[in-house]
């Protein structure tokens, strides 16, 4: 099952690391997150993640309004499904 989700941006790119119970990286999942502002809630993106690398999911996105996020995240593996909500502070605290 999936315990932990990371998130990082790398302008323009949001990039996610995914890992199961025992903090191995999680491969072959579906990854997809909704992100929005907090300021502006009716403003989603809707992002469907690829695998870069065992664990790590990447889509470019357009977090360029700094200021509070939420992501909400949604990972699909192993017959399973796993949601959690990260809510960084773009252009302050690093993801």
């Amino acid at each position: 099952s999936v315990s932990q989700v990371g998130a990082e941006l790398q302008d323009p790119v949001l990039l996610l690391r995914v890992a199961d119970a025992a903090g191995q990286p999680l491969v072959g999942a579906d990854v997809r997150v909704e992100a929005f502002h907090v300021a502006r809630a009716s403003e989603r993106q809707n992002l469907v993640l690829n695998e870069r690398a065992p664990g790590q999911y990447a889509a470019p996105a357009r977090l360029d309004r700094r200021g509070q996020w939420e992501l909400r995240v949604r990972v699909a593996a192993q017959g399973r499904e796993f949601e959690q909500v990260l809510r960084p502070d773009v252009g302050g605290v690093p993801l």
